[in-house]
């Protein structure tokens, strides 16, 4: 399986070509980090989980970790702590419309990500095939001792929903 992670940096951005193997996924998460870092996040927290929930679902579910595959991915700073994740498999697609208003029980784990990437984005986007999705997401900056984010964030939590 090919390892070779292809990384490529610009002012307020980063793309990457990942292969279709997950266990790069950590490697991906190290050079992530080091361009929020770059942006003066001081907190990753949100930018970090829905990345790595995108990236996993483009390879584990839209490649079906298939070797010769690759997902393309691209985090860029919109502006001070707004970043846009774009995400794109080379699998079939999904009904992204049944995912939008997930009627299931919160307990089953199957969907737990689309739970986390829904609660965490403030827009999802997905292309007509439903191999590509754009998410923006705010990050929130420091916590306190307990994880949590100063109680007078103005933060909404959940997204809109569009096909692009």
């Amino acid at each position: 399986m090919e390892n070779n992670i292809k990384v490529e940096w610009h002012e307020h951005a980063i793309n990457f070509i990942i292969p279709s193997n997950l266990s790069l996924m950590w490697k991906v998460r190290e050079s992530l980090l080091e361009f929020l870092a770059s942006q003066g996040v001081e907190d990753s927290f949100e930018v970090d989980i829905v990345f790595r929930e995108l990236l996993d679902n483009a390879i584990r579910h839209g490649n079906k970790q298939e070797a010769g595959r690759v997902v393309r991915a691209r985090v860029e700073r919109l502006i001070s702590g707004v970043f846009r994740i774009e995400m794109e498999d080379q699998g079939e697609g999904f009904d992204y419309g049944s995912a939008a208003h997930p009627d299931f029980d919160e307990h089953h784990f199957r969907r737990y990500g689309y739970l986390l990437i829904n609660t965490l984005t403030e827009q999802l986007e997905f292309n007509a095939r439903g191999n590509a999705i754009v998410a923006h997401v705010t990050t929130y900056g420091p916590r306190n001792e307990y994880g949590f984010v100063d109680q007078h964030s103005d933060r909404k939590g959940g997204n809109t929903w569009n096909a692009r």
